[in-house]
């Protein structure tokens, strides 16, 4: 199921998100909280695909797609807390910071880290100062630290609790996507938060059930 939502030319299912939606329902009616770390996963398996960086939303998708990897998230990006990506000056990043409410992060296989590029940031060239960006990296990377405090709140097994990144190291290579924002896009790739919220009406709709 994880490679579902991602297009068939990519390797994916290709399904159209009111397939995902009737998934998440179906294993929301038996454990809403997987049914939640799945609706991000699948969120996060197409971050990317719809800006300027095609290229590397691409590879992203595919190795989703072949390698059937899980991703927890660290998402929420756009507002502080924000996780700093400062240059290292050998062409890889240096994350620090910590964000709360990062469902499935510490429970998936990969980890998908929306970050703001510091200033004199740099990405295959060009200047990134203040960015947003998304990277993906192992949540066994050196330098993430996994908190808990959710067992006090509904969908206790979704991980949802505080990720800490302290100097943690990702590459260029790395980056899914930046630029969110600045590069023109068609209406529809806007639809990414509004999707969320279906997931979450769909997790509840399976509750209910």
């Amino acid at each position: 199921l994880l490679g579902i939502f991602i297009p068939a030319a990519f390797g994916g299912g290709g399904a159209p998100w009111s397939v995902v939606a009737e998934v998440v329902t179906e294993v929301a009616k038996a454990d809403s909280s997987i049914a939640h770390i799945l609706a991000y996963h699948y969120f996060g398996s197409r971050s990317g695909l719809t800006g300027a960086n095609g290229a590397a939303g691409a590879r992203h998708a595919r190795r989703v797609a072949e390698e059937n990897r899980f991703h927890g998230t660290v998402a929420q990006a756009a507002y502080p807390p924000l996780i700093e990506a400062r240059p290292d000056g050998a062409g890889s990043y240096v994350l620090n910071g910590e964000k709360p409410f990062t469902s499935g992060a510490s429970v998936g296989e990969q980890l998908l880290v929306w970050a703001q590029f510091a200033a004199g940031a740099t990405w295959q060239g060009q200047d990134v100062s203040g960015r947003l960006v998304t990277f993906s990296t192992s949540i066994h990377a050196p330098g993430i630290r996994y908190i808990g405090g959710w067992d006090t709140l509904g969908q206790r097994r979704t991980a949802s609790g505080t990720v800490v990144f302290e100097n943690a190291r990702v590459s260029e290579a790395d980056v899914i996507h930046q630029g969110y924002g600045l590069d023109p896009a068609a209406p529809a790739a806007n639809l990414d938060v509004l999707l969320m919220y279906s997931g979450f009406a769909n997790i509840f709709s399976g509750i209910a059930h």
